[in-house]
């Protein structure tokens, strides 16, 4: 969900404010970010994090 919000959120500063910003550096932050929450998730699935014991 928080991709979708960064996404929009470049795309917003570069369509309608019209600013000059690296933008490929900054989609390539987003996707490692996306990988690291994606690989995070598949080794620590929640039943382990919220278990009883």
């Amino acid at each position: 969900m928080m991709v979708v919000g960064e996404v929009l959120l470049l795309a917003g500063v570069a369509l309608v404010l019209g600013h000059q910003a690296p933008f490929g550096g900054c989609a390539l932050v987003i996707l490692a970010s996306a990988f690291v929450n994606l690989a995070t998730a598949r080794a620590w699935p929640r039943s382990k994090i919220l278990s009883d014991r």
